[in-house]
């Protein structure tokens, strides 16, 4: 969980910041973090939290739209579909791994 947020704090920087930023770095940074989040469906998938896998797969999903906006040079959509996504999938993940954790 510490790589993701590492990974979103990234995305922050790279696509909420007032400066322009190189959209390249950003889709890369939001495909990395589609990778760990991937794992949430695979390998560190929890069967004894409900919902997990789902919550994993469409945090994945979600960073795979901003990364294809970010590629295709629409910054502004690509920091739009972060800022909106942003506090439901990572509150929904955290409160999941919070619950795997107990």
């Amino acid at each position: 969980m510490h790589r993701v947020d590492a990974q979103v704090q990234r995305l922050d920087r790279l696509l909420l910041a007032a400066a322009p930023v190189e959209l390249v770095d950003a889709a890369h940074a939001a495909d990395a973090t589609a990778e760990l989040l991937r794992l949430g469906y695979g390998t560190f998938e929890r069967a004894d939290v409900a919902g997990f896998a789902r919550l994993a797969h469409d945090a994945e999903s979600w960073l795979l739209q901003v990364a294809l906006e970010a590629r295709q040079g629409h910054g502004q959509l690509a920091a739009e579909l972060f800022r909106a996504g942003r506090e439901q999938h990572c509150q929904r993940c955290h409160d999941a791994v919070d619950r795997a954790a107990r």
